[in-house]
């Protein structure tokens, strides 16, 4: 698996667990965690090459704010 992949799926495990901490109410661990989720896909989509994969993403994360924003 590759570097950049390593670094999505890390991000994604973290940003699981922030969801989980902000549903407990344990606010200042949610915010550490989403923190740390967004370091992981920030450097997933600076070494990510594919273009059509980097789109998806940040599309993917567009839909995902919106849900969470209105929620």
């Amino acid at each position: 698996m590759s570097m950049y992949v390593d670094f999505k799926n890390k991000g994604i495990e973290l940003a699981k667990q922030a969801v989980e901490a902000d549903g407990l109410g344990e606010v200042d661990r949610a915010v550490d965690l989403y923190i740390k989720a967004l370091e992981y896909f920030k450097a997933y989509l600076k070494y990510e090459k594919n273009e059509k994969a980097v789109k998806a993403f940040k599309e993917k994360v567009r839909v995902w704010g919106r849900t969470r924003l209105s929620a």
